[in-house]
């Protein structure tokens, strides 16, 4: 069964005073840390941009699984980012993950495929984390929802999820602020991935 990805790399990077998706870690960019984890194990990985989006496709350009859709409205909800994503799945399941996780481990994607379930969430130490992975039966469910504020977390609470849990701090770990960036960087100083 094929699977597809949504990244959602379309915000401001506010929280952060710097664009994140391309900032360097691990010899490469933070998108691209988020995205090779999951790129043999995807058909194709979609990745929604708004803000700076021609920098986002440069790093990207060589990475012949990716396409990307452009959200004009990215300074809104990131359900408008989600929704846009997935009107392009084709797939019977999807990954959907934010582009700001650079630690996901390998190992993680392949754990979530192997579990049985309709929408299944990764746990570290009983908390919750990214990626999630859906049946895309549920798309018109997502593309249906209106309300302002309403969100993934939101719809996935209301539907339910089964949580597997997974060796990998990495599902915890996004990069929102300055303070964030600084932590990754001192933890990859040895140039290579390591526990969080």
């Amino acid at each position: 069964m094929a699977i597809e990805a949504v990244v959602l790399a379309a915000g401001r990077s506010t929280r952060t005073g710097t664009f994140k998706p391309t900032l360097p870690l691990l010899g490469k960019t933070i998108i691209e840390n988020c995205i090779e984890p999951m790129y043999d194990l995807c058909s194709r990985i979609i990745v929604v941009v708004g803000h700076r989006k021609d920098e986002i496709i440069r790093v990207l350009q060589s990475y012949s699984k990716v396409q990307v859709v452009f959200n004009p409205d990215y300074e809104g909800e990131m359900l408008v980012s989600v929704k846009l994503g997935i009107r392009h799945v084709t797939e019977d399941r999807f990954f959907i993950v934010p582009a700001d996780y650079p630690f996901i481990r390998r190992t993680t994607y392949q754990r979530l495929l192997e579990a049985r379930g309709d929408i299944v969430i990764p746990t570290f130490c009983g908390r919750s984390g990214h990626p999630v992975l859906i049946m895309s039966y549920h798309i018109p469910g997502l593309l249906d929802v209106n309300e302002v504020h309403y969100s993934l977390r939101d719809y996935i609470q209301q539907v339910g999820a089964t949580r597997v849990d997974v060796n990998d701090p990495g599902i915890r770990f996004d990069i929102d602020t300055e303070s964030d960036y600084r932590q990754a960087l001192a933890l990859t100083e040895t140039g290579k991935r390591v526990l969080l």
